[in-house]
């Protein structure tokens, strides 16, 4: 036969290639999930005890936040682009198995947008909280750049192999 494997154990080893990274997209998701069904009455109190943490920790870092304006309101909108990096880098990279890396990266954003919108409509039903489709942009904004950052990696990861004199894996 030719190079396939063909036998009990040959479909067992790709579907396992997919569990690690879904598992962290799905987890991913589940957090954000989960801070945006806090109350607002929580979450505000979250996004404090974290700014004074900063206040205390990072001085320098809280001064440019209020120098900006209002702190707080800055920390939750890095808050959003930063889980949003996150889950678009993890979808990139879980779409990366099976796509090229501009399909993976365009799937990846349109997949963190659409979560994002949902996001935003189940804040609707939570006390004290509101969606709104500024926090989609911003969202959809960090999931673009988790996404290019995976092409970017992507192709450091091909570049090293070929200076390497390796074939890189796909």
């Amino acid at each position: 036969m030719g190079g396939k494997k063909v036998g009990f154990m040959s479909g067992t080893r790709r579907p396992m290639r997919w569990l690690l990274p879904l598992g962290a997209v799905l987890l991913c998701m589940g957090a954000v999930w989960l801070f945006s069904a806090q109350s607002g009455t929580l979450s505000s109190g979250l996004s404090r005890g974290v700014l004074g943490l900063i206040e205390t920790e990072l001085p320098g870092f809280y001064a440019l936040l209020a120098r900006w304006g209002r702190p707080e309101y800055l920390l939750r909108k890095l808050a959003h682009f930063s889980e949003y990096l996150l889950l678009g880098l993890l979808l990139y990279a879980l779409l990366r198995r099976k796509f090229s890396p501009a399909v993976s990266a365009l799937l990846a954003v349109m997949l963190a947008a659409g979560f994002a919108l949902t996001d935003e409509w189940h804040q609707l039903s939570v006390p004290g909280r509101d969606g709104n489709l500024r926090d989609v942009l911003i969202d959809t904004a960090g999931a673009f750049t988790g996404a290019v950052l995976g092409c970017v990696l992507t192709g450091l990861r091909r570049l090293l192999a070929r200076l390497r004199g390796r074939k890189p894996a796909a």
